[in-house]
């Protein structure tokens, strides 16, 4: 179970350890193959002191050689070689990366030899860097240095950081009463995550209000197409779900009037029809 910051542990900092404690963190740590992270969840303690500790005490850092696996690169033996012979033969950086599920560093240290002993093949040199996306916005900038291409034209230049933001308020009220109903569910969801729900779905308003037959879940009553609430039968504060199985088409009146109580019985619309 997660706990939360009021009710956790504080960790000992280095300064409360006893010699005992410290030496036996060392010897824990020359003994066996445990990581730092490790090291510290078992003490209760800070990662940052378990490594200085070990620092400080002048034990050598763990090697990565045969054995012992770089932290990012979950592989096997059998794989190192294929990965490597895969690069030798040609194959770019972003296909190794999406065949074995690294990462950039932790390729490169297999590669170069710093993990998983030295390396029997060739390593090609890297593509050369694209003329798109960052290495075109630095290159422009550097233009834009040595006074080869023009000021840069922005939309908010010359406008003050209040102005900008009165500006950004005005385009979403804008775009709140252009689009009521996605305002309305962005919404929804946003408070379905606040609130911690499990299950959060698209939901399709006039989908709803069809397979209610257009009638108020809570009064049974006809209610309007372009004017209508949809409820959360098992409100989101009790730990109710935001999907289409717990919504209900309502009044508006209605909707606030139950706000966030239980309904000890829900009847089917045909019987309060």
């Amino acid at each position: 179970m997660k706990t939360s910051p009021g009710n956790r542990r504080p960790r000992k900092a280095s300064s409360r350890l006893t010699v005992e404690q410290i030496d036996q963190i060392l010897r824990e740590y020359q003994a066996e193959s445990i990581t730092g992270a490790d090291l510290a969840r078992r003490h209760d303690l800070v990662q940052g002191t378990v490594n200085r500790l070990i620092r400080d005490a002048g034990i050598p850092r763990r090697p990565y050689h045969q054995g012992y696996a770089h932290p990012n690169a979950s592989i096997k033996p059998s794989g190192v070689e294929e990965l490597r012979r895969l690069h030798a033969e040609g194959m770019h950086l972003p296909a190794l990366k999406a065949r074995f599920g690294l990462s950039r560093h932790a390729i490169f240290s297999i590669l170069h030899g710093r993990t998983w002993g030295p390396n029997p093949y060739p390593i090609l040199p890297l593509p050369p860097p694209s003329t798109s996306g960052h290495a075109l916005s630095s290159k422009r900038s550097r233009l834009r240095k040595k006074g080869l291409l023009g000021p840069r034209i922005t939309p908010n230049a010359g406008l003050t950081p209040k102005q900008i933001a009165a500006k950004r308020r005005r385009y979403a009220r804008e775009w709140y009463y252009a689009h009521p109903e996605r305002a309305g569910l962005s919404a929804q969801r946003r408070r379905a995550r606040m609130s911690g729900a499990r299950v959060i779905e698209e939901i399709d308003r006039i989908a709803i209000w069809l397979r209610d037959g257009g009638r108020c879940y809570l009064c049974g009553r006809k209610v309007s197409r372009l004017r209508f609430d949809l409820d959360h039968m098992l409100p989101l504060s009790k730990g109710g779900e935001h999907a289409a199985f717990n919504l209900a088409a309502t009044h508006p009146r209605c909707n606030g009037k139950k706000y966030n109580r239980l309904i000890p019985v829900q009847l089917p619309i045909a019987l309060k029809a």
